[in-house]
């Protein structure tokens, strides 16, 4: 038995929380979480990556200061700087809680976040109990002092429902800030391949591949944008600027290269999962089995294949300079 499940049998929700260097921000995260408005149980499990700031005093600090130190976990790791993917996995291979929550260091929670998204997860188990599931809620984009930039993400991104496993194939489309999933999601999408772009594209394609995804349109945080986020998301995605930098990859022959090799190593993967938990979707198996073919094509062989199934971006500009960059 791992030490999170003997500390905290009764626990129904852990919120996994990966820090480094996250000092100027995570006293605010620490009290929005500490602030849920929620009947679940839930701790918060931290696994630091080496800061050389003073997050972990903070966060002892503030434990303390609530009396939860007890309750929750905090491990510091002895493999410095091994990077947020194996940091998240680290922590999913903790947990022992019947549902699981990410956290980034630097967000503000709303106070019902826990609440809305466990009660969809719950309520989608009674009609699916075998199944993985996924629910994922929108999100305010925010500067760094919480102004709004973007009232909804998913209306930027024009998503009114759920993504796609074809869109998923092809682009990280759903935040792991976002994320509440069910424990046979979590050990099903353990360990992590040697070769993936994130943790939360994976644990999206897991789900959408063997289980359940759910887009909750609501709202449940405050995803705050500035200089030190890994990944972030620009809030005035409309304007001139942005659009070139989020078009700026796709003129790159390498990035854009090695950005589709990783989607076809995940691709694989997933394919080659022996998942015997339930029913599975055979048209999410053919959409997989007609991308991973891709992956010892080259040159115009690959382009004319990524055509033909429409494996491209958003966007006629877009899908163009794939097309030119792919070799």
């Amino acid at each position: 038995m791992s030490l999170t499940a003997h500390i905290a049998t009764a626990i129904e929700v852990d919120i996994l929380l990966a820090t480094y260097n996250g000092a100027d921000y995570i006293i605010q995260q620490l009290e929005s979480i500490d602030k849920q408005e929620t009947n679940f149980s839930f701790r918060v499990i931290v696994s630091d990556d080496g800061s050389k700031d003073d997050t972990i005093r903070i966060v002892k600090e503030y434990w303390h200061m609530i009396g939860k130190e007890d309750q929750n976990i905090i491990y510091l790791n002895t493999e410095k700087n091994r990077g947020v993917i194996k940091n998240f996995e680290f922590l999913l291979s903790q947990s022992a809680a019947k549902y699981v929550m990410f956290s980034d260091q630097d967000d503000v929670w709303l106070p019902t976040k826990v609440e809305v998204s466990i009660q969809k997860l719950r309520e989608l188990e009674t009609t699916h109990p075998d199944l993985p599931i996924l629910v994922h809620t929108d999100r305010y984009v925010v500067t760094r002092d919480l102004e709004i930039l973007n009232s909804s993400m998913l209306k930027e991104l024009n998503a009114t429902e759920d993504f796609s496993l074809h869109q998923g194939l092809l682009a990280n489309v759903v935040a792991g800030c976002t994320m509440a999933f069910n424990r046979r999601l979590a050990d099903l999408s353990l360990p992590f391949p040697p070769v993936i772009y994130m943790h939360d594209w994976w644990i999206f394609l897991v789900a959408k591949c063997y289980g359940l995804s759910y887009c909750l349109n609501e709202s449940t945080l405050l995803y705050r944008q500035h200089g030190g986020n890994t990944l972030g998301a620009d809030g005035k995605s409309r304007s001139v600027s942005a659009i070139l930098r989020r078009t700026r990859i796709f003129f790159s022959r390498n990035n854009m290269n090695d950005l589709y090799r990783v989607c076809f190593s995940q691709a694989q993967h997933l394919y080659e999962m022996e998942y015997k938990g339930g029913d599975t979707n055979q048209k999410n198996m053919q959409t997989l089995k007609n991308f991973v073919r891709a992956k010892d094509y080259k040159n115009w062989k690959l382009k004319f294949h990524v055509f033909r199934f429409n494996y491209l971006p958003r966007g006629y500009i877009s899908k163009l300079a794939v097309l030119i960059s792919l070799k």
